[in-house]
């Protein structure tokens, strides 16, 4: 075969191409965000009992999107609240037994005094909404009937438990600045055997 100078100018051409495509690909994969993943199991309840709970975080809540929330709890305006919670930008997902997942609006996470970590997930539709049958409690108890999901979960290094606002009133964290579940320690706990997974749930 004759190469001509027309080969030439195409073969780098299209030399370049490939070069160029194998950048922004490689670009891109260093570029995929670090997926944090737990699982847990409901416990504690007459609806939701059960089920294993999924959990994938794409990323944490800035700390100008904590504070927009905050001050709306703060200032007991649950009507703006929530709707702040809906248009909140998607975090992650959580997946029950249900066909359909759960968007995490709201994302924290840090350190408590005595070692173990912290992960607070905020959802902005309640779990069973999908299957028609909400989840509740176990035992009744007098909270308020939020339309959105707040999960708590405390793990240490050799799993965890978590709780819900089903059982715990929401409340402001100022030591943390976050959105948290009040009276903690005094809460049923709703998730049994929590703990952190190597990668994606899905």
């Amino acid at each position: 075969m004759v190469w001509t100078r027309a080969n030439r100018a195409a073969l780098t051409m299209a030399f370049g191409f490939c070069m160029a495509a194998a950048t922004r690909t490689d670009g891109l994969a260093q570029s995929q965000p670090k997926r944090d993943a737990f699982s847990a199991k409901t416990v504690n309840l007459s609806v939701g009992a059960g089920q294993d709970l999924k959990i994938d975080v794409f990323r944490w809540s800035t700390d100008d999107e904590r504070s927009v929330l905050l001050g709306l709890l703060k200032n007991n305006n649950d009507k703006a609240l929530y709707e702040a919670i809906q248009k909140a930008p998607s975090l992650g997902n959580m997946w029950t037994n249900e066909g359909l997942g759960y968007t995490i609006r709201y994302a924290y996470r840090d350190a408590l005094d005595n070692g173990s970590e912290r992960v607070i997930l905020v959802t902005d539709i309640r779990f069973g909404a999908w299957s028609g049958q909400l989840w509740k409690p176990l035992r009744a108890v007098a909270t308020a009937d939020y339309p959105f999901s707040v999960i708590e979960l405390r793990l240490n290094g050799t799993g965890g438990e978590g709780k819900m606002s089903l059982t715990s009133k929401v409340a402001a964290d100022e030591t943390g600045k976050t959105i948290a579940l009040a009276a903690y320690d005094a809460a049923p706990v709703l998730l049994r055997s929590v703990k952190r997974e190597p990668g994606p749930s899905k």
